[in-house]
């Protein structure tokens, strides 16, 4: 038998889907109904309501009945045994990456280039990443800047002794 709702196969016993969790009807195509008991051929038949699934402690004979899953927005597995399902994070701008690079040779090209990637990525609406990395280079690119500033401070002081 096969889920109206989603199309995935069931057993005939089963009375929810597995997948999506919808009630199967008895009309459900290739389904095993029982026949209504009637007590003259011209009777109207009465669609069988669906019924929860007898839980173990009602009807210790019945099978037990698989849960019903829903699709979460938090990371992790959604069923036993079922592998975890996590999000993907957005690919890291180029630009943040190359201005972390450049920060080390060339810290005020690489000082500007974070500040574009940052801008860069707020503007991208989150299709790209690389937030952290961008604030890195920025961080980097003002403490080396610093450092340059106070070396040339210092040459200069030192060349004007001579």
């Amino acid at each position: 038998m096969f889920c109206t709702e989603c199309g995935t196969q069931q057993d005939d016993g089963a009375r929810f889907c597995g997948s999506c969790g919808s009630a199967l009807g008895a009309a459900a195509p290739g389904s095993a109904s029982p026949a209504p008991a009637a007590s003259s051929p011209s009777a109207p038949v009465r669609p069988i309501a669906p019924v929860a699934p007898a839980s173990p402690a009602q009807s210790p004979s019945a099978a037990p009945a698989r849960p019903v899953f829903v699709e979460s927005s938090r990371p992790g597995p959604t069923a036993p045994g079922m592998a975890p399902s996590y999000a993907l994070a957005p690919p890291a701008s180029g630009m943040a990456v190359a201005s972390l690079v450049i920060v080390f040779f060339a810290p005020l090209i690489g000082l500007i280039l974070g500040y574009v990637a940052k801008n860069e990525i707020r503007n991208s609406q989150g299709t790209k990443g690389g937030a952290g990395v961008a604030n890195a280079a920025v961080v980097l690119g003002w403490i080396f800047m610093v450092i340059w500033v106070i070396w040339v401070i210092a040459v200069a002081a030192s060349a004007s002794r001579y």
